[in-house]
């Protein structure tokens, strides 16, 4: 048993939403590999940061992922926030889901990228990464969190 936890507490399965302007291919060069970090990365490009949603954020939790993290352009940057209210309102929200769903808030993450600087955007994955070790696996039920989509509905 010992074996089984500590191979899950090396590779957390990790779900990153990033925002296609800061992060996408054309404001990393070309392209952001995060391999060599961790195996167990699995990323999702957005128009913007924003548009994840609670249920993104459930469904994530429900099919396996220790923690979702979510980058997008720093407020003043970004061309499709309309405010930094409506940014914090966002913040707000998916801490609420988080907590409403029974996990530590810090298996969410959510962090602000300028364009361009791969460097940084690598340490924020390099550093969530080591903090879900840190955590180890989501000790709970997750098939309760949201039920599995049909495969017609993928």
């Amino acid at each position: 048993m010992k074996t089984e936890n500590t191979s899950q507490k090396a590779n957390p399965q990790v779900l990153i939403y990033f925002c296609n302007s800061c992060c996408g291919p054309k404001a990393t060069g070309d392209g952001l590999s995060l391999a060599h970090i961790s195996d167990s990365i699995t990323s999702v490009h957005f128009k913007c940061a924003r548009d994840v949603t609670p249920e993104q954020i459930r469904r994530g939790f429900a099919n396996g992922a220790d923690g979702i993290l979510i980058c997008g352009c720093l407020v003043r940057d970004c061309e499709n926030s309309p405010s930094d209210l409506s940014v914090l309102r966002d913040l707000y929200r998916n801490q609420m889901t988080i907590k409403a769903m029974g996990l530590a808030s810090d298996r969410l993450r959510e962090d602000w990228v300028v364009q361009g600087t791969t460097d940084h955007l690598e340490r924020i994955v390099a550093d969530f990464v080591e903090h879900l070790r840190e955590m180890g696996p989501i000790q709970i039920d997750r098939a309760g969190l949201v039920p599995k989509m049909k495969e017609s509905q993928a």
